[in-house]
């Protein structure tokens, strides 16, 4: 009986011993100790791959920019600071960096009314980088009393068709900047009347504009009066093939060249019909006080009857 108890508890204790150094490595598996410390986990260096990412992520929002028209350098430039139109056309040239290359125009008078539009492709040799474009813009003469406008150049943005890269250039419409000149010519004199050779009345000529009035009275006189006008009365007595030098104004004084058929003049009172054509259509300006005559530079010796 003895010898049953004893086996009994033996077979205890060993059991309890089993069951303590179980529970002893469950408890240290679940709280760590300093002799064993928190694993720790290595994240892989993907640096080569975040670069890349990073430069994807840059061209990304460099060409949101371009597209957006907000990137630092605009996206169309204009060779022209101001373009003067023909009649009915223009041209206008420059670069651009703009989606699809396509450039487009909208021409408009001093009123703000559209004239018209247009577009082209600038010749780009890559996306993202600058190329030439160049045009002739075509359009139906604005009314006779615009005489400037504007050219508005520039892209559509691709997100939202929204106007970007703007860029507008002063027009100066030259055909139709005229002005109303004074020429004086020859002109029958009433009968009787002293001087009658230089008698001279005035007509009118409707011409473009230009800064060089003194000079287009001279080159309108060169042409001589128009049918109607020979029927009123009025004639010159410029020889034919004559042309002028050179014109210029100092302190004054209206010097004016002549070519040599100017001397083949006819006659004393051709001659001084001739005189006194080219000094009244000079003297009429408040610049001018006096003119000097010349034939292919001399003033001796020229027009003799």
């Amino acid at each position: 009986m003895k010898k049953n108890l004893l086996l009994a508890f033996v077979a205890g204790v060993l059991i309890a011993s089993v069951i303590a150094i179980f529970y002893y490595n469950w408890v240290n598996t679940q709280t760590p100790s300093d002799n064993n410390p928190p694993t720790t986990i290595t994240i892989p260096d993907n640096s080569d791959n975040d670069d890349e990412n990073a430069v994807i992520d840059e061209e990304e929002s460099e060409e949101g920019q371009q597209e957006e028209g907000v990137n630092s350098e605009p996206g169309i430039v204009v060779d022209q600071e101001e373009i003067t139109a023909a009649e009915n056309a223009l041209y206008v040239s420059g670069e651009a960096n703009v989606f699809e290359g396509t450039v487009n125009f909208r021409l408009y008078g001093e009123d703000d009314n559209l004239i018209v539009e247009d577009s082209t492709i600038a010749n780009m040799p890559d996306v993202g980088k600058f190329g030439p474009f160049e045009k002739q813009i075509n359009f139906n003469a604005p009314p006779q009393d615009i005489v400037y406008g504007y050219l508005e150049v520039f892209a559509y943005s691709a997100k939202d068709g929204s106007i970007i890269d703007k860029v507008t250039v002063p027009v100066y419409f030259q055909a139709n900047d005229t002005m109303v000149l004074d020429v004086y010519f020859s002109h029958s004199a009433p009968a009787g009347m002293p001087g009658e050779c230089s008698y001279v009345q005035t007509v009118e000529r409707h011409m473009q504009a230009t800064s060089g009035v003194a000079r287009a009275v001279i080159e309108n006189m060169l042409q001589g009066p128009t049918n109607q006008e020979e029927a009123e009365g009025f004639f010159s007595g410029i020889p034919e093939g004559t042309e002028l030098n050179s014109i210029s104004i100092e302190d004054g004084i209206a010097y004016v060249d002549f070519s040599s058929e100017l001397n083949m003049t006819a006659g004393s009172c051709g001659v001084a019909g001739v005189i006194s054509m080219i000094e009244s259509n000079l003297l009429q300006f408040d610049t001018v006080d006096d003119v000097v005559i010349s034939v292919e530079g001399e003033t001796e010796a020229i027009l003799q009857p």
